[in-house]
């Protein structure tokens, strides 16, 4: 458990957040969870190179591509063809970016060739891990849970501090201070996968609470 005296707050915006196109993708690995980091600039996908890339930036990566926490680096060993541009060298993340885009970087290919190109490999997510997603910082979101190879919503029926607690303790830190109910779904949401759950706050994480997956019957209409 990390000693800080961060408080997660499950607070979710309250507008229609646009479709982004995809920036950063994982090539050419024996996996999803794996490869060749390349991101999209300019109408175009390129390379990073691996000058002053670490641990921290490949955790960034694996957040935004919707896995877990990256595993490992890979340097070199995973090039990008030598017709493909090298966009970025020496990435600077601090840990809480949302996004690769949001960490100082230099662009272009500097003194780097395809040999320095980075690939990482992440961790896989299971059911009924947790993400907050849509929000302005690490720990302010909307909640999904993975279920049966897909992020999906939770409806807000039976939710209360006990499962928001639980929830804030699974992604790391201590305890919710606050949540909200009025998220409505939006057109090209995520699948809700999720008709309740009911913790008691105790438990280690939403698996261990009760829970009923969503149906058709479901009369939710408000979610997190």
């Amino acid at each position: 458990m990390k000693k800080l005296k961060m408080e997660i707050t499950l607070v979710f915006s309250l507008f229609v957040v646009s479709v982004q196109t995809e920036t950063v993708r994982l090539v050419g690995g024996v996996n999803k969870y794996e490869g060749r980091v390349e991101v999209f600039r300019d109408g175009r996908w390129g390379t990073v190179c691996d000058n002053g890339w670490d641990f921290t930036a490949a955790n960034v990566v694996c957040r935004e591509v919707g896995f877990g926490n990256a595993v490992t680096n890979v340097f070199g060993q995973n090039p990008g063809d030598a017709s493909q541009p090298i966009l970025l060298h020496n990435v600077r993340c601090t840990g809480q970016e949302l996004r690769l885009s949001d960490c100082p970087s230099k662009t272009g290919s500097g003194t780097c060739d395809h040999s320095e190109d980075i690939s990482v490999r992440c961790s896989p997510v299971n059911d009924f891990d947790v993400r907050l997603v849509d929000g302005l910082h690490l720990n302010v979101g909307r909640l999904q849970v993975y279920r049966n190879g897909t992020w999906g919503q939770v409806c807000d029926r039976h939710w209360n501090d006990d499962s928001a607690d639980v929830a804030c303790r699974q992604l790391g830190y201590v305890r919710s201070d606050s949540w909200v109910e009025s998220y409505k779904l939006q057109e090209n949401a995520s699948p809700i996968e999720f008709d309740l759950f009911q913790c008691t706050g105790s438990e280690g994480s939403l698996m261990d609470c009760v829970s009923q997956a969503w149906n058709e019957d479901s009369d939710c209409g408000d979610f997190f």
